[in-house]
């Protein structure tokens, strides 16, 4: 969930402070979430107002990633010309959104991409198949899930040689 959240206290030797929403949700902030979100520890230390995605562990909430800080956003946008070995799967012709395939020089896949028509990555979509990715900006519907229907008795027989093989 996304959260606008104030500091309560400054960061100390640990590396960490607390953040509390106007909601009263508590959340722990570790520097390597800031880092990781490509802001500075300093950046957190003099605003008041962060915007993060927080999420539930074990011990109770805390921060996965500082989304803006005083409502500005201080990460570099990120250009398509800044990779290599790129090579273009699709177009939306109504909205401009190009897929990338994003290899490795010597040929392995590593990811898709996609960029709005003026070459900026506006999401990284992570190891995908190419369908799910062409889906992700609207050219082809994902396909559904082909379920195998089975009697009762067939799971009931199947149930009873995977307990006693």
């Amino acid at each position: 969930m996304n959260l606008l959240m104030q500091p309560q206290n400054a960061f100390g030797k640990k590396g960490f402070c607390f953040l509390e929403s106007a909601e009263g949700l508590t959340a722990l902030l570790h520097y390597n979430a800031i880092e990781k979100s490509g802001f500075k520890l300093e950046d957190v230390r003099a605003t008041s107002l962060l915007e993060v995605e927080v999420v539930e562990g074990r011990g109770g909430f805390y921060v996965a990633t500082v989304k803006t800080i005083d409502g500005k956003d201080n990460r570099p946008p990120v250009k398509i010309d800044q990779f290599s070995h790129l090579f273009e799967e699709g177009k939306n012709v109504d909205t401009g959104e190009r897929v990338w395939e994003v290899s490795t020089p010597r040929g392995g896949f590593v990811q898709y991409i996609v960029s709005n028509p003026d070459g900026l990555v506006l999401r990284q979509l992570g190891k995908v198949s190419r369908e799910e990715a062409r889906a992700n900006i609207g050219l082809v519907k994902p396909k559904p899930m082909k379920v195998r229907k089975r009697s009762r008795q067939q799971l009931v027989r199947e149930f009873a040689e995977a307990m006693h093989p």
